[in-house]
């Protein structure tokens, strides 16, 4: 299996994603950053091995985005972003 956890959140600077994957085989992975639209603003790839992915906010504005996990194109998680 595997998990995503983010933290912290809300954030006002940067936070970070840590993946968890214990033996689940993908060969495409990415965590998408959207807006309250829907927009994708930002697109983290994240490799098959477990590990801590640092998003800085860069230009977003404060407010509430959105992030979701795509293995191989399908969503299987995703949460609420808070930039602060």
């Amino acid at each position: 299996g595997f998990a995503l956890a983010v933290s912290p959140n809300p954030f006002s600077d940067q936070t970070v994603f840590s993946f968890t994957n214990d033996g689940y085989d993908f060969k495409k992975g990415e965590i998408e950053i959207l807006n309250e639209l829907g927009e994708v603003t930002s697109t983290i790839a994240v490799s098959k091995y477990s590990g801590n992915y640092v998003y800085k906010k860069g230009m977003l504005a404060k407010g509430i985005y959105f992030y979701r996990l795509k293995l191989d194109e399908k969503v299987v998680k995703g949460g609420k972003l808070v930039v602060e």
